[in-house]
C-alpha cells in the first residue's frame, strides 16, 4: 500500500501519484478551507504529460471543509494485458480561498489482472475491431464563436477553430501548472480572425512561430515573440496563419504570468507576419 498526504494553502496540483489501471485508488481531502479542487488521472503513462477529470461525477469539489472519500477505478488496460500499466493521479488546486486542505491518495486494492484468453477453434470471427478512438486520445473540443478555458475542463484537450467568422479563445490564468492546451485550425477564418487570448494585465506568451511564407521561396519564416507584453495570438487567414485547416500550435502554463508557444506551423499568404500582438 502507498499513501500520500500534502498539505495545500495555495492553488497548485498535487505531485502525481503512481498507480496501476483497473486499481481502485482512494483519493480523500480534509481541513478546513474554502477551495476549489478537481480530482484526476493522466491520459498515458508520463506524469508531466496532459491529465484529465477522472470520468466518474463528482471529480469537481467545492464545498468548504467537506470531508471527501473519493474511490476511483484507473483507466487503461489491466495489469497482464501486455499494455502500459502506469498512470498517475493527482488533486488539482484551481480556486484558493482560505485556510488549509491535507489532500490524499492510498492505493491499497491488488489491480485487477487481465483475464486468461481461452481459443476455440470452431469459431471464425469477421471485420473490422477498430470502432472507436484510438487509446488514450481525448475527443477536441469545439472552439465556436468564442470559448473560455478552464483547466479542470480543457488542460490536455485539442481546441478547434471552427468557426468561419472567427474563433475566439479565452485562456486561464497561467499559474505554473504545466498543463498543455492544443489548438487546430479545422475552418479557414474568412470574415474575422482566429485569437488566442490571455489574461492582459498579468499573462504574457513567450515562444517562436513558424509561418510557411508563400511570398519567400525558402520556406518558413519564424517569428518570435519580440516583447514582454505580448498577450495575444491572431490568425487572420492570410499573413498571420490559418491560411489552411491543419495549421496548429500548443499553449503551455509554464509559470505565474507566463505561457509558452510550442510547435506553432502554420500557412500565410503573402509577406507573412508576425501573429503575436499586444492588446
Amino acid at each position: 500500500m502507498a499513501v500520500q498526504s500534502t498539505s495545500v494553502t495555495t492553488a497548485i496540483a498535487t505531485v502525481p501519484f503512481a498507480v496501476s489501471p483497473g486499481e481502485q485508488v482512494t483519493a480523500g481531502l480534509s481541513g478546513t478551507y474554502a477551495m476549489t479542487v478537481v480530482l484526476e488521472e493522466s491520459i498515458n503513462e508520463d506524469p508531466n504529460g496532459a491529465f484529465q477529470p477522472v470520468g466518474e461525477s463528482p471529480s469537481i469539489y467545492s464545498t468548504a471543509n467537506a470531508t471527501v472519500s473519493h474511490v476511483h477505478t484507473v483507466d487503461g488496460p489491466p495489469v497482464g494485458s501486455g499494455a502500459g500499466t502506469t498512470r498517475w493521479m493527482r488533486w488539482r488546486f484551481t480556486s484558493v480561498t482560505s485556510g488549509t486542505c491535507v489532500a490524499t491518495m492510498t492505493n491499497g486494492a491488488t489491480p485487477l489482472q487481465a483475464p486468461d484468453i481461452v481459443l476455440n477453434r470452431n469459431v471464425s470471427v469477421t471485420g473490422d475491431f477498430h470502432t472507436g478512438a484510438e487509446s488514450g486520445s481525448v475527443a477536441p473540443v469545439a472552439g465556436g464563436a468564442a470559448l473560455t478555458l478552464t483547466a479542470a475542463l480543457h488542460a490536455g484537450k485539442t481546441i478547434n477553430f471552427d468557426t468561419a467568422a472567427g474563433t475566439i479563445i479565452t485562456l486561464p490564468a497561467a499559474t505554473g501548472t504545466m498543463d498543455v492546451y492544443k489548438f487546430v485550425v479545422t475552418v479557414v477564418p474568412t470574415s474575422n480572425d482566429h485569437h488566442v487570448l490571455t489574461a492582459p494585465s498579468t499573462d504574457h506568451l513567450r515562444g517562436t512561430a513558424l509561418l510557411n511564407d508563400s511570398a519567400t521561396v525558402t520556406g518558413y519564416d519564424a517569428y518570435a515573440v519580440s516583447t514582454h507584453t505580448a498577450n495575444k495570438i491572431l490568425m487572420n487567414g492570410t499573413t498571420t496563419g490559418a491560411l489552411s485547416i491543419g495549421d496548429s500550435f500548443e499553449l503551455q502554463d509554464i509559470g505565474a504570468g507566463w505561457w509558452q508557444v510550442r510547435n506553432f506551423v502554420a500557412n500565410a499568404s503573402g509577406s507573412a507576419a508576425t501573429p503575436f500582438v499586444h492588446v
